[in-house]
């Protein structure tokens, strides 16, 4: 993990959701930026030339995406 930001986010509440792609008129900018901008008048931004989301929120916890990832031997960070 390359920033420690992640730590800042448990406990917020996202108010909204903002997605930027293409941005083309300033290379070497990042293609897709995702902003969560959060109640309190913050925001948190993930960007990269490829960022895939799922296809909806899903009805699993925490403890339910801890063992999926567990079952994958994926690398992990837990941030609480």
């Amino acid at each position: 993990m390359k920033k420690n930001g992640l730590c800042e986010l448990p406990g917020k509440t996202i108010k909204s959701v903002i997605v930027s792609e293409g941005n083309l008129s300033n290379p070497p900018s990042p293609l897709i930026q995702v902003y969560l901008i959060f109640t309190e008048g913050t925001s948190f931004e993930f960007y990269g030339e490829s960022i895939l989301a799922a296809g909806s929120v899903e009805n699993k916890d925490e403890d339910a995406i801890l063992d999926y990832v567990k079952h994958r031997e994926a690398s992990t960070t837990h941030i609480k």
